[in-house]
């Protein structure tokens, strides 16, 4: 989706359910797919090479949890192949805590190296801690890599490694037996000049037609939205970056709703209007989905009337953020805020982002509609009590 020469891979992958499976009632607009990634064939075999050298990666092996601890992991009672458990379970590629170089630290036959780990593993080690571990993004198998006499027993290991976690992504697709994700690939350059690219976002963007994906489908903040339980009355939709894809979603579905103007009571319901501001660095380099804004800019329909406010940072001198696009068009926003069903949906970084909007959209309501300072808190909070302000925010 990003310009081939930007700094930041941004992907729009598509997955279809499989087809024994209806996807009826699976999803809606606005929920989040839980994705369980597959470690690297590289990072695996190094494993095999350092762990079990002399295992057969077809061995099975067979984990019982106990009852106590069956909620806990996803391999309860499970049955697989060495190379099963190393690609799909146990999370050999993420950071280790400190806890695992105190356990890692019995085994070492090593005297310089179980000191070395003891002194990770304590206080007075934080700071090698964190330089060694994790500002590096070292990994449980390159811990095991450079420490060559620490070498517990699979058995032991198993409960030293947790098993892999899933990342949420926001589902950027209305509602069928496909589900569209937007997802940025993490990939970064440590301190010391490693390249290191995340797990999932390298899994899924490394995926070759007709490969299976696990994933559970759960559901998201926006989807519980008054604005998406029933799809009536307006909507200001808040966006940057990533953030615009359960956005998007949410916009599908209510085209679909629209789409069959001859049901629809057209000369006693209002048309629905939807403000997006979207914000981006450059429109030639990640105008995410812009191709699709633009369209919907000039194509509009009677009964659903879209328009997008998009935000480039870094096209012109001065930056231009969602929260300057939100003050210049005050009078739109605070058009569709005096509508009693109005929903405002906020979806992105964790940052400072969410707050810089919530304070813009309170400088209209004063700007705009005349209200006091605590008026406008009033208002939000009031929007907010009834689910028709909602923020999603992801660090």
């Amino acid at each position: 989706m990003t310009h081939i020469d930007w700094n930041q891979d941004v992907r729009h992958i598509k997955l279809r359910i499989a087809e024994q499976q209806s996807p009826v009632g699976y999803y809606a607009a606005g929920d989040i797919a839980e994705v369980y990634y597959c470690n690297p064939t590289e990072l695996v075999l190094k494993a095999f090479s350092i762990i079990v050298p002399d295992v057969d990666s077809s061995s099975t092996v067979s984990i019982e949890c106990l009852p106590s601890e069956i909620r806990k992991s996803r391999m309860a009672s499970i049955s697989c192949t060495l190379w099963e458990l190393f690609l799909r379970h146990l999370d050999i590629g993420g950071v280790p805590t400190r806890s695992f170089f105190e356990e890692l630290s019995v085994f070492a036959t090593s005297e310089e190296e179980r000191e070395k780990l003891q002194e990770l593993s304590s206080g007075a080690g934080t700071d090698l801690f964190f330089d060694y571990c994790v500002r590096e993004k070292r990994s449980y198998c390159e811990v095991l890599e450079d420490f060559k006499s620490a070498r517990p027993p699979l058995e032991r290991l198993l409960e030293m490694i947790p098993v892999i976690r899933p990342r949420q992504y926001s589902i950027a697709s209305p509602p069928s037996r496909d589900i569209e994700l937007c997802v940025a690939v993490a990939k970064k350059r440590t301190p010391y000049g490693r390249v290191k690219v995340g797990l999932c976002s390298g899994y899924l963007a490394g995926l070759q037609a007709g490969e299976t994906v696990v994933l559970v489908l759960r559901k998201g903040l926006l989807s519980r939205s008054r604005l998406c339980e029933a799809f009536k009355g307006p909507a200001i939709l808040v966006g940057p970056g990533t953030g615009v894809a359960p956005l998007r979603a949410i916009l599908m579905q209510m085209g679909l709703r629209h789409q069959d103007e001859g049901n629809r009571s057209s000369d006693r319901d209002p048309p629905t209007d939807v403000l997006l501001f979207f914000g981006c660095r450059k429109r030639n380099a990640d105008y995410l989905f812009g191709q699709e804004w633009e369209d919907l800019n000039t194509r509009q329909r009677s009964s659903f009337r879209v328009v997008i406010h998009s935000a480039f940072s870094q096209d012109q001198a001065v930056k231009e953020y969602v929260t300057h696009k939100i003050s210049s068009h005050a009078q739109e926003v605070w058009r569709l805020l005096q509508h009693p069903h109005c929903s405002v949906l906020v979806a992105g970084s964790a940052r400072k982002m969410p707050e810089d909007v919530r304070q813009a959209l309170l400088e209209v309501l004063q700007r705009c509609g005349g209200m006091d300072s605590p008026s406008a808190e009033t208002f939000i909070s009031n929007m907010v009590k009834t689910r028709r302000y909602i923020v999603e925010a992801w660090s």
